[in-house]
């Protein structure tokens, strides 16, 4: 799977519908989106826990209505062509989903959004199949992997900025151990040197699913497929796609 990251962000602001339906466009299989939730209890998609770094005001989404939110343009920081762009909630996201794509979603606020989520995927809007949950917190991942035993949850995993090679082999090591005792269905790790086909064997031998993010170097990402991760995310994946077709001579 080629899994556009915020959407196709390299190319439309980050984790808006503009960026979403754009990536549908580049012929993504998936998207990934964060989200956090409002004051009044809406599944919203942005990455940070406020505005300040996106918006063209500054609102922390906690503690403020939907209504508050929409009213914040999160396009215009990119460019004046993307001007209007609004926060999406993730319901709106997954209207936009096609019936053979999938859409990932990162859980950026805790427990705080279980109520949500489970409200928005018993509106089957799109099927639970079509629907990953992902948390770099263990114990949240845990927690809805208990909320929702029909999804798959990913853990995600990003290394300490001072950490070597050997311990980021050592912690890839205990990773695998720590999602199979914790019966998690696979991860999602942060694309390092050390994220290599003895770690995919490794994960994929013990049955579990892997993704690594983020992964705008088509050498790695033919490196990766060719070791048979099930999906890579990345900023650009209409561009990278044909990347790895035009240098591997295969399609995805």
């Amino acid at each position: 799977m080629i899994i556009a990251h915020r959407g196709a962000s390299h190319d439309a602001p980050e984790n808006t519908l503009a960026a979403i339906n754009l990536a549908w466009l580049q012929n993504a299989d998936a998207i990934e989106v964060d989200i956090h939730v409002t004051k009044d209890q809406h599944a919203v998609v942005i990455h940070d826990a406020n505005t300040k770094r996106t918006g063209d005001k500054y609102l922390e989404i906690m503690d403020n209505t939907l209504n508050d939110l929409k009213k914040i343009d999160i396009g215009i920081r990119m460019d004046d062509h993307w001007k209007g762009e609004v926060i999406p909630t993730l319901e709106e996201v997954f209207y936009t989903v096609p019936v053979n794509k999938s859409v990932f979603v990162e859980v950026k606020c805790g427990r705080r959004a279980l109520l949500p989520l489970r409200k928005l995927i018993h509106k089957n809007i799109i099927k639970a199949s079509q629907i990953f949950l992902m948390d770099f917190d263990l114990q949240n991942v845990l927690a809805m992997r208990n909320e929702f035993p029909d999804i798959p949850v990913l853990w995600l995993y990003e290394f300490k900025a001072d950490s070597g090679s050997a311990a980021r082999k050592i912690n890839l090591n205990e990773l695998v151990k720590t999602a199979l005792k914790n019966r998690i269905s696979g991860l999602s790790v942060e694309n390092v040197p050390e994220f290599d086909s003895g770690f995919i064997q490794n994960a994929k031998g013990h049955g579990l699913q892997l993704y690594c993010w983020t992964v705008n170097e088509p050498d790695k990402a033919d490196y990766l497929f060719e070791h048979r991760i099930d999906g890579i995310i990345t900023d650009r994946p209409g561009w990278i796609r044909n990347q790895i077709k035009r240098q591997a001579g295969y399609s995805l």
